[in-house]
């Protein structure tokens, strides 16, 4: 009954132990896990790390790229200063083509004057042939005048000889007949009278013979006379007036022209002047903003230039920060693996020392009782019991997310019947 007793106490105590054992298990179970979220922490960590070290690729890229476009830039803005220079050249033809075309607004204007000149000269021309036409218009009615003057003397001539050959009738009366002059041809037939008094002894075949001659002759040719001067003064009238409108538009085209050559020369002046003026705003214009681009495109070089070279000094920094932080989280890593991997030697290492007890103390064997039915059954259920534990500790191993080297495999004991061993009630073994 003692030894029933005795094996009742190892059984109780060896479930004890093995509960003991499960517990320890579930612990290393839920250490297991906790190393594990741990693990996962520090791979997603690590992913947050090359992330970083993504974005740190991505901004260099990045400052690549900027550096490129500063290039292109620089050449861009060497573009820009060949328009501007471009855009120069163009004003300065523009001003040149100004220029030519002032210059051939004043050709036109010369030209304008020279035509001008010329209508003067024309005009002059015209009036020197007016002149000459007056002039040969007094000449001409002087020589009309001179003709009829001529036509008259000589029809008092072929009247004097009529007279004459009518006289030979009448003797006495020869010496006293005279040739009619122009002047004897007054107005009112004075003379006329005159030379019919010259005689007192005139008879009257002679009054009837001036009645009937001379008189119509006198009437005749003072109409003549009359008509040919009314003509004459008539003609003289029309020439002075277009001579006087000649005068009239001469003067006017004189002082249309004095006017324009003033004005001319006042607008060449002002033209000179307002060209100087325009080519000097023109100028300091274009220098103004050329500077002004030339200031632009240097701020702006160096606002860039700067921007590079924080760009670069951030880089640097955050690299020096990532090779930095990168040693140290493989430092940390290193010791929590180790810490880890010791952790589990150890615990390892305790669980075969307890198993490697708990085998010692079932396998003794007990030879006055392996008879017994009653008493191996116990054993037969610890057995069953221990490889159960064995064999889930086993597949807990291999479920783990650790290597199956850090895990030591739990060695099976196999109980022999020849071992000897005294157990105690306070789980410490004796050997015999």
């Amino acid at each position: 009954m003692t030894n029933y007793f005795q094996l009742e106490q190892i059984f109780s105590s060896i479930e004890e132990s093995l509960r003991e054992i499960n517990e320890k298990q579930k612990r290393d179970n839920s250490v297991m896990t906790q190393l594990s979220s741990n693990i996962q922490s520090m791979n997603i960590r690590l992913q947050g790390i090359e992330e970083q070290l993504t974005r740190i690729e991505r901004a260099e890229t990045y400052s690549k790229v900027q550096l490129q476009q500063f290039a292109d830039g620089s050449i861009k803005e060497e573009v820009q200063m060949d328009l501007i220079s471009q855009r120069l050249e163009k004003n300065r033809q523009q001003l040149n083509q100004r220029l030519n075309d002032v210059d051939s607004n004043l050709e036109t204007i010369l030209k304008i004057q020279d035509i001008m000149e010329k209508e003067i000269r024309k005009i002059n021309v015209v009036q020197n042939t007016l002149t000459d036409n007056v002039d040969e218009l007094s000449q001409h009615t002087k020589q009309q005048s001179s003709k009829i003057l001529q036509n008259i003397t000589n029809t008092q001539q072929e009247l004097h000889q009529k007279l004459k050959d009518s006289m030979k009738f009448s003797p006495g009366q020869e010496g006293k007949v005279r040739i009619l002059t122009a002047s004897d041809l007054g107005k009112n037939g004075t003379n006329l009278t005159k030379f019919g008094q010259n005689d007192d002894s005139q008879t009257e075949w002679s009054t009837s013979l001036v009645n009937t001659f001379l008189l119509p002759l006198k009437l005749l040719f003072r109409k003549r006379d009359e008509k040919l001067f009314l003509q004459f003064e008539n003609k003289l009238n029309v020439i002075k007036n277009q001579a006087q409108s000649m005068e009239m538009n001469l003067q006017e085209c004189t002082e249309v022209v004095n006017k324009i050559y003033n004005k001319l020369d006042t607008k060449k002046d002002d033209w000179e002047l307002f060209m100087k003026d325009q080519f000097n705003s023109l100028l300091d214009q274009m220098k103004q903003q050329h500077s002004r681009d030339m200031n632009k495109v240097e701020s702006v070089c160096r606002e860039n230039f700067d921007a590079i070279l924080k760009e670069q000094v951030n880089f640097k920094e955050t690299c020096h920060r990532l090779q930095i932080n990168e040693v140290q989280m493989e430092d940390k890593a290193v010791e929590i693996l180790e810490k880890l991997f010791n952790y589990l030697d150890n615990r390892t290492y305790e669980i075969q020392l307890e198993i490697e007890n708990l085998a010692v103390r079932v396998a003794k064997p007990v030879e006055n009782y392996t008879s017994s039915n009653f008493i191996l059954k116990p054993f037969k259920k610890i057995e069953e019991k221990l490889k159960s534990d064995l064999t889930g500790a086993n597949s807990s191993q291999a479920d783990s997310p650790f290597p199956s080297q850090i895990l030591f495999p739990l060695p099976v004991v196999a109980v022999n019947k020849t071992d000897v061993a005294a157990i105690k009630l306070d789980g410490t073994n004796e050997q015999v």
